[in-house]
């Protein structure tokens, strides 16, 4: 399978390139001229065997691959959950319980006694100067201020778009898609409307979070890919056995932070992030002080070919 990519106000090249988003449907599209019809016979008698369906033009989008995680659903995206010693008659939970720095974050003068603005400030500072560098570093600026305008929603970023697009765990996980999409459409013998969504292993979804990652600004903004949609446009069956498609790739992470995401236990799962106070701010802000997370929304559109006989 031969994958291009789209670029705004270029023509196609076999290089990746950043394309508007696509509207999403979770509903196939079916064009009823196009849809085969068999005669039943007047008075009776055999009716003849069903035709075959034929390869045909659909412009979609169709849904082909959907992750069982959803956008914007997850124990990361609640807020003002907390307080600092928990209140079970209010269901909030105790910030000072999750560990021993969260505990000393209690004491006087600790991030639980400053102001939103100094944690703000903090955050910001923080990223700049220890998770972003570059022209991400201006992603992770909106971001935060995405965050205190607490309005929640999708955010998206032409910049953060660039940075997905040409990283090599993005392109695998793309690379994937192509093979199982002519796979599936081999099977069906170029009929798109009989692919239907098909499973794809989570396991092989976009990660970032290499060195390089962690230091440029991509960590940070995203890491890990929480949910994903893959449809079909502008599928084109020829006669000679060859398709020309659309992937259009979506994928979705959330701007917020849970309980294990601070656990710095050593004998479960240990993450280094609730030893560093940028991490407990950001937990203080949308936990405590009620800010709101959002969903990260990345989407690249990649035209496709191949043969499906």
């Amino acid at each position: 399978v031969h994958i291009t990519f789209f670029s705004q106000g270029s023509e196609p090249k076999l290089v990746d390139k950043i394309d508007a988003p696509a509207t999403i449907s979770d509903n196939p599209v079916h064009d009823p001229k196009k849809t085969a019809k068999t005669k039943v016979p007047r008075g009776g008698g055999a009716s003849p065997a069903p035709t075959q369906a034929s390869p045909t033009s659909v412009a979609g989008p169709i849904r082909f691959v959907r992750s069982q995680h959803r956008p914007g659903v997850g124990a990361d995206m609640s807020y003002s959950d907390y307080s600092a010693d928990g209140d079970p008659a209010r269901n909030l939970r105790s910030y000072r319980g999750i560990n021993a720095m969260c505990w000393q974050d209690g004491l006087p003068l600790g991030l639980l006694s400053w102001s939103d603005a100094n944690l703000f400030r903090y955050f910001e500072l923080s990223c700049d100067a220890l998770f972003a560098k570059g022209r991400l570093l201006s992603n992770i600026n909106s971001m935060v201020d995405r965050m205190h305008a607490s309005t929640g929603g999708n955010y998206s970023n032409a910049i953060l778009t660039e940075a997905v697009r040409v990283h090599a765990s993005y392109a695998a996980f793309v690379q994937r898609l192509g093979q199982s999409f002519e796979t599936e459409i081999t099977k069906a013998k170029g009929v798109l409307q009989k692919v239907g969504e098909v499973p794809f292993n989570h396991d092989n979804r976009p990660r970032f979070n290499t060195k390089e990652d962690k230091f440029w600004g991509l960590t940070i903004a995203i890491n890990d890919t929480w949910a994903y949609d893959v449809d079909v446009a502008n599928y084109e069956p020829n006669p000679d056995g060859s398709y020309s498609a659309v992937l259009n790739v979506t994928i979705y992470d959330h701007f917020g932070l849970d309980e294990p995401d601070l656990d710095i236990s050593i004998f479960d799962n240990f993450k280094p992030y609730g030893m560093v106070g940028l991490f407990r701010a950001w937990f203080v802000l949308q936990h405590i002080r009620g800010f709101r997370p959002f969903v990260t929304t990345v989407a690249i559109s990649h035209p496709v070919s191949g043969r499906f006989q």
